[in-house]
């Protein structure tokens, strides 16, 4: 259900679980105990109506207001997604993991499309890079 809309997930993929840190699962438990602990329906149920809770209707609630606040930009829930598959990649996780988490069929779509290398961590692999080869002049330099 996205948008009000219910429709077959794009992949089996996303069916999967989606895996979430144990700071998030606290506040899924306390909101799941602050609603009743249900047991069927929704996860997040609209305030009002039958349908789910519609994020995009939270992110201009409870999301945009707090970044514009603290002057920072919201750029959408792909781009959240990004974030977590760059954030994760320059933690040194797997690739074939982040795509598990992402849950992605296809690895290259990670890889092309959410992973993103920041442009200080290309800086500091270059200097990392230098001074290895510093350590190898050195000692080549001795040779001569």
């Amino acid at each position: 259900m996205w948008s009000g809309i219910e429709k077959e997930t794009k992949n089996p993929y996303r069916e999967d679980s989606v895996p979430i840190i144990p700071q998030l699962n606290r506040i899924v438990n306390a909101y799941g105990k602050s609603v009743g602990s249900p047991t069927e329906g929704w996860v997040w149920p609209a305030s009002r109506g039958t349908l789910p809770l519609d994020f995009n209707n939270l992110c201009r609630r409870g999301i945009m207001q707090p970044l514009n606040e603290a002057g920072l930009t919201w750029h959408g829930w792909h781009a959240f997604r990004r974030g977590l598959a760059s954030n994760l990649s320059e933690l040194v996780v797997p690739e074939d993991v982040i795509q598990k988490i992402l849950r992605h069929g296809d690895l290259s779509t990670t890889q092309r499309f959410y992973r993103k290398t920041r442009r200080p961590a290309v800086t500091e692999a270059m200097n990392r890079l230098s001074k290895k080869v510093g350590k190898r002049q050195k000692m080549s330099d001795s040779l001569f």
